[in-house]
């Protein structure tokens, strides 16, 4: 769309944004395929994908921070990546650098401060904690119930195209268990 997202331009009114790495963007499936997709179809909800390959969860909370206040969703959902990612801002060529422990660019191979960073297991553990401390308390200030899917509760029953990716089959039952914490949430918050 022309805000640089998969899927429709945004609705006035959205119900669900959903924030994560290729797994919500949908890497390798049909956009119709994408959880974001078959939660919108299954809940009945205008639901946002704000998924980015190869982002890591520091992008997830930029993108919440920006986004949110706009937007102003009843939910949203955020499936976590891979703890060893990180996103580095450089405002010198205005752009945002993800880093993965495997990744080929210079940077991590000379870099002191990053070789040291991806050493360690509590730095990853930390970021993840800090990153979700703050969606939270960021969801809890604009009145937005929060959905936090860890990345490891994604069970592959199928694979995309790619190979590398969950499949439809899988994005589905992601969307089918992301309605049920929506349902849960739901219950939990007393009528107004």
């Amino acid at each position: 769309n022309s805000h640089g997202f998969r899927g429709p331009e945004f609705p006035e009114k959205v119900n669900v944004v959903a924030f994560g790495c290729s797994f919500t963007m949908g890497s390798g499936i049909l956009e119709e395929h994408t959880w974001p997709s078959q939660l919108a179809k299954i809940a009945g909800l205008s639901v946002l994908n704000l998924g980015h390959a190869g982002s890591s969860n520091d992008t997830a909370l930029r993108f919440a921070d920006f986004y949110l206040p706009k937007l102003k969703p009843q939910y949203a959902v955020w499936l976590q990546t891979d703890s060893h990612r990180i996103e580095l801002i450089d405002q010198s060529c205005d752009r945002a650098v993800n880093l993965h422990h495997s990744s080929e660019d210079n940077l991590c191979k000379n870099d002191y401060f990053v070789k040291v960073w991806f050493s360690s297991f509590e730095n990853h553990r930390l970021n993840l904690l800090k990153n979700t401390l703050a969606f939270e308390h960021l969801c809890q200030t604009l009145n937005i119930i929060p959905i936090i899917i860890p990345r490891e509760q994604v069970i592959f029953n199928d694979v995309a195209r790619d190979l590398r990716h969950p499949g439809p089959a899988s994005n589905c039952k992601l969307a089918g268990q992301i309605y049920d914490k929506i349902n849960q949430r739901t219950a939990l918050v007393p009528d107004q």
